[in-house]
């Protein structure tokens, strides 16, 4: 049988996965399919376990390191 809320759990994933959906996306489709209860909190907690947010290095400079004006 068909599950339709496993359905859009994969599908999230696997967009992520992919590069076709952003984070940002991710989360807002996230919220907005928990909220209209078409996927459970535990399928909350396996999107949020399989698409991490991403991490920026923002061009940290260490102590005592110069950097060009």
């Amino acid at each position: 049988m068909f599950d339709f809320s496993e359905w859009l759990t994969a599908g999230i994933i696997d967009g992520y996965k992919k590069g076709y959906t952003p984070f940002s996306r991710v989360t807002e489709l996230t919220a907005n399919y928990m909220l209209k209860s078409l996927i459970t909190e535990e399928q909350v907690e396996e999107i949020a376990t399989a698409c991490p947010a991403p991490v920026y290095d923002e061009g940290v400079v260490e102590v005592g390191e110069q950097t060009e004006a």
